[in-house]
C-alpha cells in the first residue's frame, strides 16, 4: 500500500511538474478555445453593424494563439484596423487584399501570401483581411478602405469554400472576449442581434459552456485550465477540420451568395478597378475526395466563375496550380486544417502572381 502511494504521488508530482513548465511556455497553446480555432487578444475584433464583424483600429502588438496547431504568432491591426503596417497615404500606386482567415492570420505576417506577394511584385499591398470574413463582407471592407486611403489599382481578395455560407448567413458570427459566436438562421432573424446585449451575454455563456454541458464539469476543468490534460485529449480526439470528412454544398445558400456578390460587385465605387477573387480548395478536396464530392466541387466553382466574371473582375481557382507543384497536400496545408503551411503561403503567392499578371 506504502508503495502505490509513493507511485501515485510520482506520478501527480510529475504531471503537475509537467503542466507547470507548459503553462510557462504558453498554456494558451494548448487549452480550450471554445469554437474558435484561434485565440485572438481580447478586444482585437468589434461587432460592427454594417460588417459584422471587423478588427478594431490601432490594436498593440500582442499574439494570437491556434491551439490545435500548437503555435502562435504575433497580430496588431494598423490605424486602419488592418492586420499590417501603417499605410503612408501618400502612396497611389497599391493594391488590396482581402479574405477571410486564411488571407489574415494562422501565420506571421511576414509569411502570408499577401506579404511575400508584395515582396515579389515591389508594390505596396495593403493587407487588410478578417478572421471572420465572408466575400461580402471583404468586398463592404475594401469600400471603406478606398474612402479612407484613396482608389486602388487593384482588389485582390482571398475565396474559401465557408465564404459562401458566411454571405448567405451573414451575419454569421459575432465576437465576444476572444471567442467568435456562431448565430444561426433563427437568431439571424433578429434585426438588431447587434444592439441586443442581454441575447449576446447568453449566447457568449451557452458557447464557453458548451463543454461543460457535452463534457461535463470535470473534463470542461481540465480542457480549459489543464495543458497537458489537453495534450492527452488531443492526441486520444483529433481535431478534424470542417471539410475533412466531406464536401457539400447546400444550393440554395450558394445561390443565395452568388446573388449577394452579383450586387455587391456592381457598385459603382469597383467600376475599372481590376477585381481577383483567388481561391483555395478545402484541404480535403486537394487530398483523397470521393468522386461524387469533386463532381460537387468541379460544379460550383464553374458556376461561381461564370456569375460573377465580368469586364473587371476574375475568378482563379488554384485547385490545379497547386496540384501541378511538387509538394504533397501535407506539405502545403496543416495537419486536419484548411489553412496553408509557410511552404503553402509561398506556392499560393505564387498562383497569385500568375492570376493577377495574366
Amino acid at each position: 500500500m506504502k508503495q502505490f502511494i509513493l507511485i501515485l504521488v510520482s506520478i501527480i508530482s510529475s504531471v503537475l511538474t509537467i503542466e507547470l513548465i507548459l503553462s510557462i511556455n504558453g498554456k494558451d497553446l494548448y487549452t480550450y478555445h471554445g469554437y474558435s480555432s484561434t485565440k485572438l487578444p481580447i478586444n482585437f475584433m468589434i461587432n460592427e453593424p454594417e460588417l459584422g464583424v471587423s478588427n478594431s483600429k490601432n490594436h498593440p502588438k500582442d499574439t494570437a494563439y491556434v491551439a490545435h496547431l500548437r503555435f502562435k504568432h504575433k497580430i496588431w491591426t494598423n490605424s486602419l484596423g488592418c492586420f499590417d503596417y501603417e499605410f503612408d497615404n501618400k502612396v497611389t500606386d497599391f493594391y488590396i487584399s482581402s479574405g477571410g482567415s486564411f488571407a489574415h492570420n494562422f501565420n506571421s505576417l511576414e509569411k502570408k501570401w499577401m506579404s511575400l506577394l508584395e515582396k515579389d511584385l515591389g508594390k505596396r499591398i495593403l493587407k487588410c483581411g478578417n478572421q471572420i470574413n465572408g466575400t461580402f463582407q471583404s468586398f463592404m471592407f475594401k469600400k471603406r478602405n478606398m474612402k479612407e486611403v484613396g482608389k486602388t489599382k487593384k482588389i485582390i481578395i482571398g475565396y474559401a469554400w465557408n465564404d459562401y455560407r458566411d454571405d448567405a448567413l451573414f451575419p454569421r458570427k459575432l465576437f465576444k472576449g476572444g471567442y467568435s459566436i456562431a448565430l444561426n438562421k433563427q437568431v439571424q432573424d433578429k434585426t438588431n442581434w447587434i444592439n441586443n446585449i442581454n441575447f449576446i451575454n447568453s449566447k457568449y455563456n451557452y458557447v464557453i459552456n458548451k463543454c461543460k454541458n457535452q463534457q461535463g464539469p470535470l473534463t470542461c476543468l481540465l480542457r480549459k485550465e489543464g495543458a497537458f490534460f489537453n495534450i492527452v485529449y488531443s492526441f486520444i480526439y483529433p481535431p478534424k477540420s470542417s471539410q475533412e470528412l466531406s464536401f457539400s454544398i447546400d444550393h440554395e445558400d450558394f445561390n443565395k451568395h452568388l446573388e449577394i456578390l452579383s450586387n455587391t460587385i456592381n457598385d459603382n465605387i469597383f467600376n475599372n478597378i481590376p477585381i481577383y477573387l483567388v481561391e483555395l480548395p478545402p484541404r480535403y478536396i486537394m487530398s483523397d475526395p470521393k468522386e461524387d464530392e469533386l463532381i460537387t466541387y468541379n460544379k460550383y466553382r464553374k458556376l461561381l466563375k461564370s456569375r460573377i466574371s465580368t469586364d473587371n473582375v476574375s475568378f482563379c481557382s488554384s485547385f490545379e496550380f497547386l496540384k501541378r507543384s511538387k509538394f504533397k497536400t501535407d506539405e502545403l496545408f496543416y495537419k486536419n486544417d484548411d489553412h496553408l503551411t509557410s511552404k503553402g503561403e509561398e506556392v499560393f503567392k505564387n498562383f497569385v502572381k500568375d492570376c493577377i499578371s495574366g
